[in-house]
């Protein structure tokens, strides 16, 4: 019986592949838009 439950998890760990989560994408979000602000800061501040 353990085995089925230890089995089961497994498949769901590999069903899942590369998804992300909402807070895997609200990260990667907050990071892109950090790092594209200090670029147009000093984008701009050397113009």
């Amino acid at each position: 019986m353990q085995k089925d439950s230890i089995e089961e998890k497994e498949n769901e760990n590999e069903s899942e592949g590369m998804s992300f989560s909402d807070s895997d994408i609200f990260g990667i979000l907050f990071v892109v838009a950090a790092v594209d602000g200090i670029y147009l800061g000093f984008y701009k501040k050397n113009m």
